[in-house]
């Protein structure tokens, strides 16, 4: 069952649209995800990517420290 509003949902919605070369567009939905599990590990990483492939490689980092993990 799709839920829309669950960070696990976004966080995969994100990832695809990163993997589909859409960064931009998942920005906005993996930092609701970020802001829905504070602790969700993988979402910050998904996120940190995100940043870091549309330039904003300070906010990047402070997003890989978050997940744990760099690339």
């Amino acid at each position: 069952r799709l839920r829309p509003e669950e960070a696990p949902y976004l966080n995969n919605l994100g990832l695809a649209l990163t993997s589909l070369d859409r960064p931009e567009e998942a920005l906005p939905v993996l930092r609701r995800a970020v802001e829905l599990a504070r602790e969700f590990a993988d979402a910050h990483y998904n996120l940190a990517v995100a940043l870091q492939r549309t330039g904003h490689g300070q906010e990047a980092e402070a997003e890989f420290a978050a997940a744990g993990r760099r690339p």
